[in-house]
């Protein structure tokens, strides 16, 4: 079993060499971590040693595949490697840019990241069979993204992806049962021996909430992220009558916008651009790109005005990337006059009445907008 902290870490690989693999999504920050790092931490980053203490006791060949996303998670990395050296850990040295020089480092990073592996799992196939095998993962892997992707409960198509083909898992009811629904996805991902029909029955097999969806004319919003902690985020947008656009996290659909391309060359470099320049998360230094993919998910269809009310930013406490870019999205939505709220927690930051009560009162204020400009719209129509 190999967990990865980092959508930027290919789970094709360990799925190709045959080691069962996920992504390690902590449940909460764990007090377990507590005696290995300072609780004024990241909650990921305490979630993700307190989450390896509870695998380890229940998962033979456990392993750990660690970004070098941020500082905490390179603390991370060596907490690992002081306090559980029977773990195998691997370190990721993710560039933070998007260029071929970037691109051809971390196809180096990933190929010896797959040497490391073999080396680990000694069940691993023979060197040869890894292009073969490392195609098939990554066609397994997009038809997965895809299932998640036209599962999202909206009434248009999600660009490049939902169009009107199959949809493998229906379509969720809210966007707290999808979230609930990628969740129990990626815990499927490591079932021994599976593919993606057992995938999706595993993960239809999980009872997930029925919220209703939040009515038609409630406001609709785009729910942005560092990394969205769990599911009581978008459940608090939806019980206070928010409608939720698109997600954008490290569990949105930045992460599942992954293009590999089909033109015959090195995988790894192949694998290395997809992930790469897949939509950049806050980490990355690439603010054009990063604020063309933000304007994509805002006018869909190339519209001049916005198709959501206004954007909520949801912040995981002592996150640096997050902090940093708030202020820059901030800035900009003001160019278009679009309401923005920032939000901080921790794990179940959803379920506190602080949040219930801020989240209200930005509903309130966008219905008050909504009102003004259906106002000034009908006056506008009676003089014309």
């Amino acid at each position: 079993m190999l967990l990865t902290t980092c959508s930027y870490i290919p789970l094709e690989i360990p799925l190709a060499l045959g080691i069962p693999a996920r992504r390690l999504l902590p449940k909460n920050a764990g007090q377990e971590a507590d005696s290995y790092l300072p609780r004024d931490f990241c909650p990921y980053a305490r979630g993700v040693l307190s989450q390896v203490w509870a695998e380890k006791v229940s998962q033979a060949l456990l392993g750990v595949a660690v970004a070098g996303s941020c500082d905490a998670m390179r603390r991370v990395y060596d907490g690992l490697r002081h306090y559980a050296p029977d773990i195998p850990s691997f370190y990721l040295d993710v560039p933070r840019t998007q260029d071929e020089d970037a691109v051809s480092y971390y196809a180096g990073v990933l190929r010896s990241f797959a040497h490391d592996l073999a080396a680990a799992y000694p069940s691993a196939p023979p060197e040869r069979e890894w292009p073969e095998r490392l195609w098939r993962a990554a066609q397994e892997i997009d038809f997965l993204r895809h299932a998640l992707l036209t599962a999202y409960p909206t009434p248009e198509a999600v660009q490049g992806s939902a169009g009107s083909g199959k949809k493998p898992l229906g379509v969720c009811a809210s966007v707290t049962e999808w979230v609930e629904l990628y969740f129990a996805l990626n815990e499927a991902l490591a079932l021994p021996d599976s593919g993606p029909p057992d995938w999706l029955r595993a993960a239809q097999a999980v009872r997930r909430s029925t919220s209703s969806p939040a009515a038609p004319r409630a406001p609709v919003v785009l729910l942005i992220g560092s990394f969205l902690l769990d599911a009581t985020i978008p459940a608090a947008l939806e019980a206070n009558g928010l409608g939720i656009a698109a997600v954008d996290s490290c569990l949105g659909w930045r992460s599942l916008k992954v293009t590999l391309s089909q033109i015959e060359g090195d995988i790894f470099l192949r694998l290395a651009a997809a992930y790469l320049r897949k939509p950049p998360c806050p980490r990355l230094l690439v603010r054009q790109a990063r604020r063309s993919w933000l304007e994509e998910l805002l006018f869909e269809d190339g519209r001049k005005e916005a198709g959501v009310s206004g954007v909520i930013y949801f912040v995981p406490k002592f996150c640096d990337h997050g902090y940093y870019e708030s202020v820059d999205v901030k800035d900009w939505l003001s160019e278009y006059g679009l309401p923005f709220l920032l939000l901080e927690g921790e794990y179940g930051a959803g379920l506190s009445a602080q949040m219930h009560t801020r989240l209200a009162a930005f509903r309130e204020l966008l219905e008050e907008r909504q009102g003004q400009q259906g106002a000034a719209r009908a006056k506008e129509g009676r003089r014309t």
